[in-house]
């Protein structure tokens, strides 16, 4: 499951980031610190919400995806420029999370390098209590992300105003592109690879 899951993730996202990179996007709308959008590469589009890291070195934005495939799972990762001095690992992969003065959420990351683009990007995987750390989410103010490397943790902060009206967006973007999908028949939808699983807890919160 978790290897199945890893190779999807990676192939979604780096069409995300060739896709953000080259400023493919449409229909954008900001609500306070949040913006949604639709993402549209070669080969995927999806509904996106986004908002940039408060006082990050790295110009770090923290990204919500949702994939017509299957609206209802949301993906979350975080995009920034790397540096020689930053000090990334694929070795210790644990990164935990808080909102405002909330519980801690603890998960797995898996860190990508583009040297193409010159963006690092830290797809999140599995979530101790997904639907808590949404529920947190909506009802919170600001979001904390401790990244564990191999040396020194790796500390963000993002606003959640606007959040929750991003995020409902996002949900009805990518049920507009399903039915365009449905209608159209052009390109049928890729198989869901998690409507076999169980354990759909994977990539999702």
């Amino acid at each position: 499951m978790l290897i199945r899951y890893c190779f999807f993730i990676l192939i979604f996202l780096s069409f995300s980031v060739q896709g953000l990179a080259e400023n493919t996007t449409s229909q954008l709308k900001s609500s306070k610190a949040w913006k949604s959008f639709i993402l549209d590469t070669e080969k995927e589009v999806m509904a996106v919400a986004s908002t940039p890291c408060q006082q990050c070195a790295y110009g770090e934005t923290l990204y919500l995806w949702r994939s017509p495939r299957n609206c209802s799972i949301q993906y979350m990762s975080i995009l920034g420029r790397y540096g020689g001095e930053r000090n990334t690992s694929k070795e210790n992969l644990i990164a935990e999370g808080r909102v405002d003065e909330r519980r801690i959420h603890k998960f797995r990351y898996v860190l990508n390098l583009f040297s193409n683009t010159g963006l690092y990007e830290i797809a999140f995987q599995k979530f101790s209590n997904p639907q808590g750390l949404l529920q947190d989410m909506v009802y919170g103010r600001s979001i904390f992300f401790k990244i564990h490397t191999k040396l020194n943790p790796i500390f963000l902060r993002f606003s959640l105003m606007g959040f929750t009206a991003s995020a409902q967006r996002t949900y009805a973007l990518c049920k507009k592109l399903h039915q365009q999908h449905q209608q159209n028949k052009k390109t049928p939808l890729p198989i869901d690879p998690f409507q076999d699983d169980e354990e759909v807890e994977y990539g999702t919160f």
